[in-house]
Formats: C-alpha cells, sequence, structure tokens
C-alpha cells in the first residue's frame, strides 16, 4: 500500500493505493476522505488495483482558499490530472454521495476515462430551477453554520440526521472513528466544499 500527493491542475491531491488488478477509483462523500473508504477498498483490493482519493479540501489533501477551486468542473478536473499521474488511462469508479456526483460528472466529462460507475447516495441532481436554488440556499447556510458553530458542532449535528442512525448498529467505536475522521478536516475548506458544489 502506498500513500502520495499529487498536482493536480494547481492543487495537491492525497491519493492510497493498494491491491494489484483491474483499476478502481473511490471518490468519498462530504466530510469524508481516503479513511472512509478503507473498508470498501480492503475488499477490493484482494483483486483489484484500488485508490483511495481525498478530494479537494477533504482529507490530507490541499484546502485552497479560493471556492473556485471546488467547483465540479474543476474537482472534475483535477481527478482526471489525478489518474494521469497515477498513470491510468480509465478505471472503474464507485462514488458515494458527493463522491458519486463527482463520479458521473467525470463520466460525463471524461467517458473514455471511466469502465464503470457504482454510484451509492446520488443522483444526477434536481431537475427544477427552483429547488437547485432552494439546495443551494440551504448549503450557503451549512457553510455559514460550519464558519460560525466551528467543526465540532457542525459534525455533531451532521452525523445527528436519520440519513446516518443506521450507523449506530455498528457500535460506539465506529461512531467515534467516524467522528474523529470527520474532524480531521478543516472547516473553512468544508464550506467552501458546500459552496462549490454542495
Amino acid at each position: 500500500m502506498g500513500s502520495r500527493w499529487l498536482s493536480c491542475r494547481g492543487v495537491r491531491l492525497h491519493v492510497v493505493a493498494q491491491g494489484q488488478g483491474a483499476p478502481v477509483l473511490l471518490l468519498h462523500g462530504f466530510t469524508g476522505s481516503a479513511v472512509t473508504m478503507a473498508g470498501v477498498a480492503r475488499d477490493l483490493s484482494r483483486c483489484h488495483r484500488v485508490y483511495r482519493l481525498d478530494l479537494v479540501g477533504h482529507g490530507r489533501s490541499e484546502a485552497p482558499g479560493s471556492v473556485a477551486c471546488y467547483r465540479m468542473p474543476a474537482c472534475v478536473e483535477q481527478v482526471a490530472a489525478a489518474l494521469d499521474g497515477l498513470g491510468e488511462s480509465a478505471v472503474a469508479v464507485l462514488g458515494y454521495s458527493m463522491g458519486a456526483r463527482v463520479a458521473l460528472s467525470l463520466a460525463l466529462r471524461h467517458p473514455v476515462r471511466v469502465r464503470s460507475l457504482l454510484l451509492v447516495g446520488a443522483s444526477a441532481g434536481l431537475e427544477q430551477p427552483d429547488e437547485r436554488a432552494a439546495r443551494i440556499a440551504v448549503d450557503g447556510m451549512l457553510a455559514q453554520r460550519l464558519r460560525g458553530e466551528g467543526l465540532a458542532a457542525f459534525v455533531d449535528q451532521w452525523l445527528s440526521q436519520p440519513l446516518f442512525a443506521s450507523q449506530r448498529r455498528l457500535g460506539e467505536a465506529f461512531l467515534r472513528a467516524a467522528r474523529r475522521q470527520r474532524l480531521d478536516n478543516d472547516a473553512e475548506a468544508l464550506a467552501l466544499s458546500l459552496e462549490g458544489m454542495g
């Protein structure tokens, strides 16, 4: 297993590689990181070369101060540049939530780079302009909450959503580790991520 940084369109991204075989790229959700995808990678790496990428502003990747670096087109080009840096012309991509939206956008912008897609917890987006505007407003409020209340309060509220209720069955140790991983992020970077591609 190897951990390294790649220069991707002016942003340094962190990636962890493990296993041998056909390449698979794992993309985490909002507040996640390569660490979040470790269990999936462990199983897949028995027969695949697995790459766990920290998306911009998450995990150990760079957290630039400009929202332009977090917009979906910029993020997709960073991921494509990461594939170049890894020497991979095409990969299977598994993405969760925000990572699934990045994966779908990658497939649309660079179809020859994506052999297959597995999208978990995501859709192609909101069709109606008023629904999109409402979502942008909610994401803006979440970004302001992050800046105003700090990362710990935000993470506690984020993990209390019904969406994460099923994780309670995994036990206290898992929940503590999940919270700790999310606290390894930077509040301003997460706020910019919400504003750029929330």
